[in-house]
């Protein structure tokens, strides 16, 4: 069987129709009275659509179904067969299409997070959520002829494979992790896409297993120019080779090269909405070929030790414990990277600051290569700056990626700009641009949010107090600016002038005398003074509360 590169098998149109009208005829006979029902997980999503994308699946019992995608859209295009596939923002947008909300909406709860099911009953106000899960399961469970014969191809390759051609993979010395990464290949190269995660990410005594599961030989979520498609995921393959990567290995970089691009496409989308350019954009690979320098400087210093296998250098004199410098496999570690890389810094840009805008639950790792630097005799070391920060939490405890109760930027971002768009309408304000004005004040608001609480200090986010465009807020200091600037704009029409300097050699002193105009002096010249403690402090909140005279 040939080697795939890209999704050139989707699950037919007619086999996704079919899975998703019997669903709708086993509601009908669990629930007579069902009227919408709403899929967001990735295995009953990927079941109805052939593809796993960030959105949902709404299925109306009248009306048929939608397949709302919000930030891979043409990906979905590409990938599934599903007969109506629409983009959207968010789910406002979604919202916007259904003239009737039922009292009570179906959702599959396994796999609903607390975060998304916030955002979706903000725009979808229906009374009752009710589980379709057990629906879900018995229509899962039931193999069309399609996936009946999947299924027999699909085990008659692997065991083919796993008779043939994974005994030759045996190496001596090789860790379960390699061994599983290899089968893992092996299998996706030769068109078996029915992969599962390792039971543990980055676990190297815990191997993965290959599953069989409604479409083995499709291609999942994930696919490589490589031909290493259909991972899912794919992270634990390239923790477990590091080794292999720092090597340059063909099929490790490939992939690899690919998850950079994918990711940076994302990350890019959220800076370009807060406006942020970087001058220089170098990850941990360019720092690759610069690890021998530093492992030679540890070596020759007599800094580094064995301890079984791996390569360390002891802190324990200093109360910062063992630092792991080398895996017993030979790939390097996070610490390796930053040493290799402050050298790098210090010798290409001469700094007089190396700042790291890190949170604080990394204040181990910092003081530890900062303190190697110092005893491999760079007196800068000192220089470099590790500026920690607290948490970020929701209402019922800290956000963890792994459990999806998490909060996404560009969704805050988003919806900043909306309800700054909906207040400009209620308000009748009059703009030349209002979607521009939106964008300004909305993003503002959450940057202004951020930077206006102590750096070091956890806080709970609040959509409201995100929001909020009263007191001491960002729209609430874009609105003084705004003011002023309006003053200085009828001031110069009126043939007055402006400049600063014009401005203080006619000005009235007479009235200054006040509480409130001396008060408001007292601010202004005290500001160049907070900038400098807050550069000094590297505190920005000092600059916020400064403005709103907190």
């Amino acid at each position: 069987m040939s080697v795939r590169t890209g999704y050139d098998r989707k699950v037919p149109g007619g086999e996704l129709a079919d899975r998703l009208r019997r669903f709708c005829g086993a509601m009908d006979g669990a629930h007579p009275d069902w009227e919408m029902c709403v899929i967001s997980g990735s295995v009953n999503m990927y079941y109805f659509t052939g593809t796993i994308q960030d959105g949902a699946l709404i299925i109306e019992r009248d009306k048929g179904a939608v397949f709302w995608v919000r930030r891979s859209y043409e990906r979905a295009l590409a990938e599934s067969a599903f007969g109506d596939i629409r983009r959207m923002n968010g789910f406002r947008d979604a919202a916007g299409a259904y003239s009737r909300i039922p009292d009570t909406v179906y959702l599959d709860m396994s796999e609903a997070t607390m975060q998304w099911y916030g955002l979706f009953t903000k725009y979808f106000p229906f009374r009752k959520a009710l589980p379709a899960d057990a629906v879900l399961q018995r229509v899962r469970s039931v193999k069309s002829p399609y996936e009946a014969d999947i299924l027999r191809r699909a085990g008659g390759l692997a065991d083919r494979l796993l008779r043939e051609e994974v005994p030759a993979l045996l190496r001596d010395g090789m860790t379960e992790a390699e061994l599983g990464a290899d089968i893992l290949a092996l299998f996706i190269k030769n068109g078996h896409h029915g992969v599962h995660r390792f039971s543990a990410r980055n676990n190297e005594t815990l191997l993965g297993h290959i599953g069989f599961s409604e479409s083995p030989l499709t291609p999942s979520m994930f696919n490589s120019a490589s031909g290493l498609a259909g991972l899912y995921p794919a992270a634990p393959v390239l923790g477990s080779r590091n080794a292999a990567l720092e090597r340059g290995e063909k099929d490790e970089l490939a992939l690899w090269e690919w998850f950079r691009e994918e990711s940076l496409k994302e990350f890019t989308t959220v800076y370009d909405m807060m406006g942020v350019r970087f001058d220089s954009f170098d990850g941990e690979s360019f720092f690759s070929d610069k690890m021998d320098r530093v492992m030679d400087e540890l070596g020759r210093l007599g800094l580094l030790e064995t301890s079984d296998g791996a390569q360390i250098v002891d802190l324990d004199d200093f109360g910062l414990g063992k630092a792991l410098i080398r895996k017993s496999d030979g790939s390097t570690l996070y610490i390796t990277r930053d040493v290799a890389a402050a050298i790098y810094r210090k010798e290409h840009y001469g700094f007089y600051k190396n700042i790291y805008v890190v949170a604080s639950q990394q204040d181990l790792h910092f003081k530890q290569w900062i303190k190697i630097l110092e005893l491999m005799g760079y007196g800068w070391a000192a220089d470099c700056v590790h500026v920690p920060f607290g948490l970020v939490r929701l209402a019922d405890g800290a956000m963890s990626t792994r459990t999806g109760n998490v909060v996404f930027l560009e969704d805050v971002l988003g919806q900043a700009v909306s309800k700054t768009k909906d207040i400009i309408a209620e308000k009748g304000v009059v703009t030349g641009d209002a979607d521009e004005t939106a964008r300004q004040i909305g993003i503002g608001a959450v940057v202004f949010q951020d930077l206006h609480n102590n750096r070091i200090k956890d806080y709970v986010f609040s959509w409201d107090e995100t929001l909020n465009f009263d007191g001491g807020t960002g729209p609430y200091s874009q609105y003084g600016h705004a003011r002023a600037a309006s003053v200085l704009r009828k001031a110069g029409e009126a043939g007055i002038d402006t400049r600063p300097e014009a401005l203080l050699s006619a000005a009235d002193f007479s009235a200054a005398g006040s509480g409130s105009a001396f008060a408001l002096a007292k601010l202004i010249g005290a500001l160049p003074d907070a900038i400098a403690e807050a550069g000094e402090k590297y505190e920005p909140s000092l600059i916020t509360r400064h403005i709103t005279y907190e």
